[in-house]
């Protein structure tokens, strides 16, 4: 697990290891060959700080961020991969 916050401008979710939301989107990334950072909220008071910031106050899990600057709380996982899909068909344009 990551823990200092810096990612590769990749996907990032913000979870807990008991929630099966959670373990749903990092399955559907995985099968998918999406990469991500994952950081527990639990575990991880700096990776807690970042979605209690975001949330202003809130913890509500998971939460999902994308390279261009979307947030999203409580997603299902076709909502995380149609957002990525979609990032990857704009960025396919772009570089045409």
């Amino acid at each position: 697990m990551a823990t200092n916050h810096q990612t590769d401008g990749g996907i990032v979710v913000y979870g807990t290891g008991w929630c099966p939301d959670v373990a749903a989107i990092r399955s559907a990334l995985e099968r998918a060959g999406v990469a991500y950072t994952y950081y527990d909220i639990d575990t991880d008071k700096k990776a807690q700080k970042v979605v209690r910031r975001t949330q202003r106050g809130g913890r509500t899990v998971p939460m999902v961020t994308t390279p261009a600057g979307a947030v999203m709380i409580e997603p299902t996982p076709a909502e995380v991969l149609a957002t990525v899909e979609s990032a990857d068909r704009t960025t396919s344009q772009e570089a045409h």
